[in-house]
């Protein structure tokens, strides 16, 4: 396995959110993007709770990560010890918005398969041996927004007592907490916060490794502007490699004045 790994934070950031691992000898690698919080918590350290989580996670794999856990379980049993981490912080559980989260997508090579598992927006993407790029993973976060104004719409013909929309758009901190209320339920989307919900939400799957040439790991500050497949992506970073795809990003973000955010890739190849 040989593999490739770029690493950036956000020029707009105080502290890089996103994290990583490459575990050689197990053949695993696997990228976590801190979710930028809504409250002020920070530790001694400055660390906010997406810095927290994406670390936490990024600890497990590298030391806790064994051949006998699958990468679901693996997710699944960091989502844990997160939890645990908030409740030994004083984290008040029961307050959805303010969980410390992250986005996961993991990899491992087997001997006949590539196992994968992910959740949220941290995608994976592989380019087959004839040429094809397959998505193999659904960014869940992708049309929250269109979503979560549905769910408020139908709650306030319900007679809930919603507030109007407007507060939410002219409240931005309202409107990313009504957003992360429906972390991990059925249409919303999937993320690491320390909820048991999550394990039924987490992507998980396998692909022959005989039929692969690559695989792509990415957080979301590797989405090309415009681009609502990752193919492009793949092949660019296939071809050019992983710097020379961050550079054609920040371009295309620089011409749609759209601001950067951190960015993480790791690019494995297979012989």
């Amino acid at each position: 396995m040989d593999s490739q790994l770029y690493y950036k934070k956000s020029p707009n950031k105080l502290i890089q959110e996103d994290a990583c691992f490459i575990h050689t000898s197990m053949e695993a690698a696997g990228v976590f993007d801190g979710v930028t919080p809504i409250d002020a918590y920070k530790n001694s350290k400055g660390e906010n709770g997406a810095v927290l989580a994406s670390h936490l996670f990024k600890r497990y794999f590298q030391e806790l990560f064994t051949e006998k856990t699958s990468p679901k379980e693996g997710i699944a049993a960091a989502n844990r010890l997160l939890k645990e981490k908030m409740q030994d912080c004083g984290i008040d559980l029961s307050e959805k918005p303010y969980l410390w989260s992250t986005c996961a997508a993991v990899v491992r090579a087997e001997e006949d398969v590539i196992s994968f598992a992910q959740a949220g927006d941290c995608m994976i993407a592989a380019r087959m041996k004839d040429g094809r790029v397959r998505e193999l993973v659904k960014n869940s976060v992708k049309g929250i927004s269109a979503r979560a104004k549905t769910r408020r719409e139908n709650e306030r013909d319900e007679g809930k007592g919603i507030q109007p929309e407007h507060y939410y758009q002219q409240n931005p901190a309202a409107l990313y907490a009504d957003h992360r209320s429906m972390a991990n339920t059925e249409d919303g989307y999937s993320v690491c916060n320390g909820e048991e919900a999550l394990e039924s939400y987490i992507q998980e799957g396998s692909i022959e490794k005989k039929d692969v040439d690559a695989i792509l790991l990415i957080s979301d500050g590797f989405f090309i502007p415009g681009e609502e497949t990752l193919q492009k992506a793949v092949e660019f970073a296939c071809q050019k490699g992983l710097p020379a795809l961050a550079e054609f990003i920040e371009q295309k973000e620089k011409d749609a004045n759209l601001p950067p955010d951190d960015r993480t890739a790791i690019l494995i190849r297979f012989n």
